[in-house]
């Protein structure tokens, strides 16, 4: 039989239904089955299935235009995806993502590195638990940092505006030339605020030394051996008629300073007499 064959009604070919509005079905759970032999293909208007690989014998795209559920592992290969792809459920990554510009709500990350949020918007890292953030490498910081938890950087803490050590010294080393600056108004180290040594090659420079304490001494220490030293003006007379080198005689022949000075030596109380300079 060389020509077409029309049948007006359904034809069936054992568990195999031809309708004659062209729907091929089978019997109930049964599978239908099309394997041509050798290398023969499958081919549906341009469609071609050969085993596990589906193309287009018109172009390298096949369209998907609904949607699609992959209940096994997916693996993509060939050329970057240029559409919107859109994901509601669970997405899961086993190797490397390789991206442009990754988006993940207000949060945007660049291909250079660059982290940043839409506008105005704030960039928040929560480890949860007892999780630390953990830096590495140098710190490069561009603009105003505010701290209002508290930061820790290896050993040392800022709390507000306090700067500690969890362990060890705290060291300032200003760029060679420049100085460490206090600035304020009224600014003052007091005792329980500042307890710090002076090492050997600092000077330094006041006009006023004084304490906080009321009533309080002013402890001046040396080391073993050790004297103060007054670095001062000094004169070999004192106040008496002619500049006389020797202690002034009052009115009734006594020698009487104008007043003492109270100081303890050792711990000890003292007084040094002094008299008016001329």
């Amino acid at each position: 039989m060389n020509g077409a064959v029309n049948i007006a009604g359904a034809v069936g070919i054992g568990d195999l239904n031809i309708l004659a509005d062209g729907t091929i079905t089978s019997d109930t759970n049964g599978d239908i089955v099309i394997a041509p032999a050798g290398t023969g293909s499958v081919v549906a208007t341009g469609l071609t299935f050969n085993g596990t690989t589906i193309s287009a014998t018109d172009s390298t795209i096949v369209n998907i235009n609904d949607a699609v559920n992959v209940d096994g592992n997916l693996t993509v290969q060939g050329t970057t995806n240029t559409a919107d792809v859109a994901t509601t459920g669970n997405t899961t990554i086993s190797g490397s993502l390789t991206t442009g510009t990754f988006a993940v709500g207000d949060l945007n990350i660049i291909s250079d590195g660059t982290i940043t949020s839409d506008t105005n918007g704030d960039i928040a890292i929560d480890p949860a638990g007892t999780g630390a953030i953990v830096l590495t490498g140098p710190i490069t910081h561009a603009g105003t940092q505010t701290t209002t938890g508290q930061l820790n950087v290896d050993n040392l803490r800022l709390d507000g505006n306090v700067l500690s050590a969890t362990s060890g010294g705290v060291t300032l080393t200003p760029a060679n030339g420049q100085n460490v600056t206090v600035s304020g108004t009224n600014v003052k180290l007091t005792a329980t605020e500042a307890n710090f040594t002076l090492m050997e090659a600092t000077t330094v420079r006041a006009d006023k030394l004084e304490i906080d304490t009321s009533n309080g001494d002013l402890d001046i220490n040396t080391q073993g051996s050790g004297t103060i030293d007054f670095n001062t003006p000094t004169q070999t007379t004192v106040g008496a008629v002619g500049a006389a080198t020797h202690l002034p005689l009052d009115s009734a022949n006594e020698i009487r300073p104008l007043g003492y000075l109270k100081i303890k030596v050792g711990g000890v109380d003292a007084v040094i007499p002094y008299f008016n300079a001329s």
